[in-house]
């Protein structure tokens, strides 16, 4: 497998029909990687757009910005969190 030039933004995308399937492609600018989002988003593609903090021995931390799905991420971070009682409170309330 060939390593690839880690970039300072990183796109990730995928297919809504084929969500098991994860693209991603790296850029050293935002302006190239929004760039590509336009072109993702024109194909139907959800993606997240993630920047570079820090680069370990085998490991990377990657800042997720605002951009596609990770525009709704701290939402869906806590609507997973409280998943039990919020199914709860919904059969509670179609009951």
């Amino acid at each position: 497998m060939q390593s690839v030039p880690i970039g300072r933004y990183k796109v990730a995308f995928w297919n809504t029909s084929d969500p098991n399937i994860l693209h991603s492609k790296m850029f050293d600018t935002l302006d190239e990687a929004l760039f590509e989002t336009q072109k993702l988003e024109a194909a139907s593609y959800l993606f997240t757009v993630m920047e570079i903090k820090v680069i370990g021995a085998s490991e990377y931390t990657w800042e997720l910005l605002p951009y596609g799905v990770g525009k709704q991420m701290p939402l869906l971070s806590q609507l997973y969190r409280y998943k039990i009682p919020i199914a709860i409170g919904l059969i509670a309330v179609l009951s």
